[in-house]
């Protein structure tokens, strides 16, 4: 009613006042300097705004001010403003009103600066209210129009924006360096963004699953293989697998065998690519000799296998006979006996195969196939008797144990029969062909 009158004294008394009792009503601020700003004076609105910012007032109070300096046309009173404005309220969208400013100043440096300085500032504030991806989105904006001439500079931004944020905090700025990198960026770089697009949704999926998914994590480790940057970073993935997935301590989880088997094979893959890596000098035979030693704690006969058979590409027998020891001392697995006797057969070691042969046979009798395995080396060296003896001796055990009911029968015996009749027919003894053998024959 005052200002309606013209009673300008009136109304200025009445403006102090209820400022001084509602000084947080921003209303009244404003309709006071507004009024000041009609009037024309100036310097009294200016006033009016300096006793408001005292209060520390909200974004909307600094931005009245700045916007009444700018119908001034005081573009440096302006930018005083804003930087009293971020020093007071330290927020992506206050530092980023800043860089707009600049901007449409043509202050591209300055514009620059208050970007890098609200990353300086908020980098470690991962909270909602701290750093967001709209700063690095906004920024690279603002680096694809500035600097049209260097793509990488925008790429930067991105790059920058992603390291600094929690992966699932950064959908939309990955989707934009995406689209960026496919309009500006080499093949290279292309390649580098959907390896990391592949690592994080791999990441993602192992937070899913606690770390316990052998066939993400192996799906993980053959992404680093085939297209990773560096054999450390594939060397890590292998560490957090073999740590993760299944611990070498624990026994296989109950009816799950099929997961502890695919938990051996990242080992297998371990040493297998630490081996490829000799040639090129980014590995050596210790390396791969410190993984295979440190799955030893798995009693699988695969990994035994494995180690041996590095050994013997490493030209290193002594080595190779001492896996193969440990393995059957450890474990007797079957598969063990049987490639540690391939191997002294393929150098020309007919009696130490023999006492493998042997070894085998008395750690699993009741097995047919040890049986048959001892058969074979001796047909692969010609003693045909020594077989047929070893048939019948086998022959002999099988009938004993299923006579006597209290002890454990033979497995499969019928191996033995089709060994016997087998070495039959190759000698062309169709007579004891026929009736299983000589043992047989002379009953």
């Amino acid at each position: 009613m005052e200002m309606k009158h013209k009673f300008v004294a009136h109304a200025r008394n009445l403006f102090d006042r209820v400022t001084s009792l509602l000084p947080r009503h921003d209303q009244f601020w404003y309709k006071y300097a507004y009024m000041e700003e009609l009037l024309m004076d100036y310097a009294a609105a200016r006033k009016v705004y300096e006793r408001w910012m005292q209060w520390q007032p909200s974004d909307n109070a600094w931005l009245q001010y700045i916007k009444f300096e700018l119908r001034c046309h005081e573009i440096e009173r302006a930018r005083a403003i804003y930087e009293r404005y971020v020093s007071q309220i330290q927020t992506v969208m206050s530092f980023t009103r800043l860089a707009k400013f600049e901007e449409r100043h043509g202050n591209n440096v300055r514009a620059r600066a208050g970007y890098q300085t609200c990353h300086d500032t908020l980098k470690d504030d991962l909270s909602p209210e701290g750093i967001t991806e709209d700063l690095y989105i906004k920024w690279a904006e603002f680096e694809e129009r500035a600097a049209r001439d260097d793509p990488s500079a925008a790429a930067k931004v991105y790059k920058l924006g992603i390291d600094t944020l929690p992966p699932e905090r950064t959908a939309s700025l990955r989707d934009k360096y995406a689209k960026y990198m496919k309009q500006k960026g080499t093949r290279t770089d292309i390649e580098r963004l959907l390896l990391e697009k592949c690592r994080l949704k791999y990441e993602k999926q192992l937070s899913d699953s606690d770390g316990v998914d052998v066939d993400i994590w192996i799906n993980y480790i053959l992404l680093e293989e085939n297209i990773g940057d560096s054999a450390a970073q594939c060397r890590e993935v292998y560490e957090r697998a073999i740590a993760a997935a299944l611990p070498p301590e624990q026994a296989a989880p109950k009816g799950r065998k099929d997961l502890y088997r695919r938990y051996v094979y990242i080992w297998l893959f371990y040493a297998n690519y630490e081996e490829s890596l000799i040639q090129s000098g980014e590995s050596t035979p210790d390396r791969v000799r410190e993984v295979l030693f440190r799955s030893r704690k798995i009693y699988f006969s695969k990994l035994y296998n494995a180690y041996a058979e590095f050994e013997i590409r490493q030209m290193d027998v002594a080595r190779a006979r001492l896996v193969y020891g440990r393995a059957i001392g450890e474990s007797k697995k079957a598969s063990v006996f049987r490639s540690y006797i391939q191997f002294e057969f393929n150098l020309g070691q007919v009696d130490r195969a023999r006492r493998i042969c042997a070894s085998y046979v008395s750690a699993h009798s009741l097995e047919a196939a040890s049986w048959v395995c001892w058969m074979d080396l001796e047909m692969k060296l010609s003693e045909v008797n020594r077989a047929r003896k070893l048939g019948e001796m086998a022959i002999k055990l099988a009938d004993e144990s299923a006579s006597d009911e209290s002890e454990e029968v033979m497995n499969e015996p019928e191996l033995i029969w089709k060994k016997c009749i087998d070495i039959e027919i190759d000698q062309e003894e169709m007579e004891n062909a026929r009736f299983g053998g000589p043992m047989l024959t002379s009953n």
